[in-house]
């Protein structure tokens, strides 16, 4: 699905065109979509509600012969190009929420402990603004959202 593309860089409406660097398609509709395979991203969007619900598919492209099965030489560069699309729509959705969505939410929450899930992961969040803006980090993340 990630291919280097001939221009630099392509603008997509919803993220910047760093986040397009490597996508060789974007499906926008379930109708363009292979059917609904019932997994986790059908149920964080039907079920539980979860606004922003994205599949990855990671190297090599669809028609490649050994299906996914990578060299060993394409394992870094795939990890650092699927972080930065991480990365990037982690940016556009904390960019896009609103900072008030759920502060009293966090307030009213008892915390047990005062341990971050993920540190690495949760510093990254309280410094780009997600503890304010997406009500499950800070709760995985109570210590560097600083809430505990």
């Amino acid at each position: 699905m990630y291919t280097r593309r001939d221009t630099k860089w392509e603008q997509e409406p919803t993220f910047s065109g760093r986040c397009c660097l490597f996508v060789e398609y974007v499906k926008r509709d379930c109708s363009l979509a292979d059917p609904a395979s019932g997994g986790s991203e059908d149920w964080a969007k039907g079920v539980a509600g979860i606004k922003y619900s994205y599949l990855l598919e990671l190297r090599p492209h669809k028609d490649s012969p050994q299906g996914f099965l990578l060299d060993e030489s394409e394992i870094m560069p795939t990890g650092k190009e699927t972080w930065e699309g991480i990365r990037c729509v982690a940016d556009a959705v904390i960019s896009t929420a609103s900072s008030t969505a759920f502060t009293s939410t966090l307030t009213t929450l008892p915390m047990v402990w005062c341990q971050d899930m993920d540190p690495f992961l949760c510093r990254w969040w309280a410094a780009n603004g997600g503890c304010h803006m997406v009500p499950s980090t800070a709760l995985r993340c109570p210590r560097s959202c600083r809430i505990c």
